[in-house]
C-alpha cells in the first residue's frame, strides 16, 4: 500500500522518493551524452531533451498533487484556509448555480458560501493542478497553489520555454539541434528549480502557509 501524505513527514518522504528515482534516471542518461561532438551526442542530446522536460513536468505535477492531497487530511474549517483554497472548495459549487437567474437560488448558494465557512473542510476529489505543457505561467499558477512565492525559486523565465519549446519541437518530429553547452544549462537549472520546488512545498506543509 502507498503512502498517504497524513502529514509533513510523510509527505517530505513521499516527495524525497520521487524526486530521487528522477535524479537518478536523468544524472545516468546525461553520463552517457559523449562529450565530443558527434551524430551520437547529437541523438543522445535531443532525447535528453524529452527526458528532462518528461520530468520536469511529471515532477511538478507530483508534487503539487501530493501537497492538495496533504490538505485533505488537514482538520480545518473552511474559513481558516487562504482565499486560493477556499476559492477552490467553492468552486464547483459556483459553477453549478453560476448559470441560474432565479433569486431565490442566488439566496440560497450564498446561505450554503456562509454557512460553509464555519464547517470541516470537504476537499473536492479531483485536484484543480494542470501541468500538461508547462510553461513559465502555469508554474506560476501551480506555485501560487503550493503556497510558494515563485520568486523565491529564482528561475529564468526564458529556461522553461526554451525547454518546452525544445520538447515540443523534437516530440513532434522535428529536427532541432541543441548544443552540448546549452542542454547542460538547461538541465543544471531544472534540476535545481525541481529541488528548491520539492523543498518549498514540504516548507508550506510543515510551516502551514495554507492557513490564514
Amino acid at each position: 500500500m502507498s503512502t498517504q501524505p497524513r502529514n509533513p513527514t510523510l509527505l517530505n518522504e513521499i516527495l524525497d522518493d520521487d524526486y530521487a528515482w528522477r535524479i537518478q534516471e536523468l544524472s545516468i542518461f546525461k553520463n552517457l551524452i559523449p562529450k565530443e561532438s558527434s551524430i551520437i551526442q547529437k541523438t543522445v542530446i535531443r532525447a535528453g531533451v524529452v527526458l528532462l522536460y518528461a520530468h520536469w513536468e511529471g515532477f511538478i505535477k507530483k508534487t503539487a498533487n501530493t501537497y492538495y492531497e496533504f490538505l485533505t487530511f488537514q482538520e480545518h474549517v473552511t474559513n481558516e484556509y487562504k482565499n486560493n483554497i477556499i476559492a477552490i472548495l467553492l468552486k464547483s459549487e459556483l459553477n453549478d448555480e453560476v448559470d441560474n437567474k432565479r433569486n431565490s437560488k442566488e439566496i440560497k448558494l450564498i446561505e450554503n458560501i456562509l454557512n460553509q465557512l464555519n464547517n470541516k473542510v470537504n476537499f473536492p476529489n479531483i485536484a484543480p493542478i494542470k501541468t500538461s505543457n508547462l510553461n513559465y505561467e502555469v508554474f506560476e499558477d501551480v506555485c501560487a497553489l503550493t503556497h510558494i512565492d515563485i520568486s523565491q525559486l529564482e528561475l529564468p523565465r526564458h529556461i522553461v520555454g526554451d525547454l518546452l519549446e525544445q520538447r515540443n519541437t523534437i516530440a513532434h518530429g522535428h529536427f532541432l539541434k541543441v548544443s552540448f553547452e546549452d542542454f547542460q544549462n538547461i538541465y543544471k537549472k531544472i534540476i535545481e528549480i525541481l529541488y528548491k520546488f520539492k523543498n518549498e512545498v514540504s516548507n508550506s506543509a510543515s510551516l502551514k502557509r495554507y492557513l490564514k
